[in-house]
């Protein structure tokens, strides 16, 4: 009787674990992110699976946005990037000889980006979302939103 009660006990824990962590791998991984070997970029988890990759374009007064969407599947982040075309928000300081150049270089840069990349979660809390990919694990450190 007891090993049935301790078998029982241990499958139903497994089973609120294993659908509790997605749940909790999801709204822990929500909010936006920047990591220090990625100056200038952020990347946005954010409601409705929405993914942005924001990025700074050098030193004009350029960001540019690449999209998709993002979701966890058991131990796994992914994020699946729009076939859209970045979304660019310049300054009234860029010239459109400098607007070509950015969207031509960014371009280049978007045609080379996979259109589903696969991370494993290998931890997140309230701070951070570390994710690794390639035997690679690097952290994200969540920022507050400036929105």
């Amino acid at each position: 009787m007891k090993k049935n009660y301790l078998t029982a006990l241990l499958a139903a824990t497994t089973f609120i674990l294993s659908t509790g962590c997605r749940k909790n791998n999801h709204s822990m991984i929500a909010g936006r992110y920047e990591h220090a070997e990625l100056p200038g970029q952020t990347f946005e988890f954010g409601a409705e699976n929405r993914y942005v990759n924001t990025v700074q374009a050098g030193l004009t007064n350029c960001t540019i946005d690449y999209t998709g969407t993002w979701t966890v599947n058991k131990d796994s982040l992914i994020v699946n990037m729009s076939a859209e075309p970045p979304r660019y928000h310049f300054g009234k300081d860029v010239t459109k000889e400098q607007q070509a150049y950015v969207r031509k270089l960014a371009e280049k840069m978007n045609n080379k980006r996979s259109s589903r990349m696969a991370f494993r979660i290998a931890g997140t809390d309230s701070t951070a979302v570390s994710l690794e990919q390639n035997g690679k694990i690097m952290t994200y450190t969540r920022i507050k939103s400036l929105k």
